[in-house]
């Protein structure tokens, strides 16, 4: 506990916690597989939300040739073989097609960066949870049973 000085002049006694992101309690599981999911579940809901932005930034990528296929479609239909310009084809409905196409390539890029902001942030929290959780499984362990046990196998990871 840490005590501070509030303006009014008492002292205000506050209490150092836990990251707001931590593993989950318990010991840390054996197989590589489990470690990191054990992991992820601590990150669940960034990871889904990752997941989620991506599967959205794709879709509207894949939609995109969608989009300028209706622009080609409205301006060759709206022609029917006549040389009337691009002006007869917007007033017969290009502005649908070109809004759709701007949806689409705006939806792409700002679904991107938000995932690619979500990874910024989580990246750094999960990387402190495991060597926090690394740090007290082998601090938990006396110097004895880390020196006869793991005395190559530590430093050549």
């Amino acid at each position: 506990m840490t005590g501070s000085c509030e303006p009014g002049g008492s002292p205000r006694v506050t209490r150092k916690t836990a990251p707001p992101f931590s593993a989950p309690p318990g010991p840390l599981p054996t197989s590589p597989l489990r470690f990191a999911l054990h992991f992820v579940r601590a990150f669940r809901w960034w990871y889904l939300a990752i997941f989620c932005l991506e599967i959205g930034a794709a879709a509207s990528g894949i939609m995109t040739p969608y989009a300028i296929g209706r622009i080609i479609s409205s301006v060759t239909g709206a022609t029917d073989g006549e040389n009337v310009g691009l002006a007869a084809a917007a007033s017969t409905g290009l502005s649908r097609p070109l809004l759709l196409f701007v949806a689409f390539s705006v939806a792409e890029l700002v679904l991107a960066r938000i995932s690619g902001a979500c990874r910024l942030y989580v990246a750094p929290l999960q990387r402190t949870a495991v060597t926090r959780a690394l740090f007290d499984h082998l601090s938990r362990h006396s110097h004895r049973y880390l020196s006869s046990n793991f005395a190559g196998s530590l430093a050549s990871r």
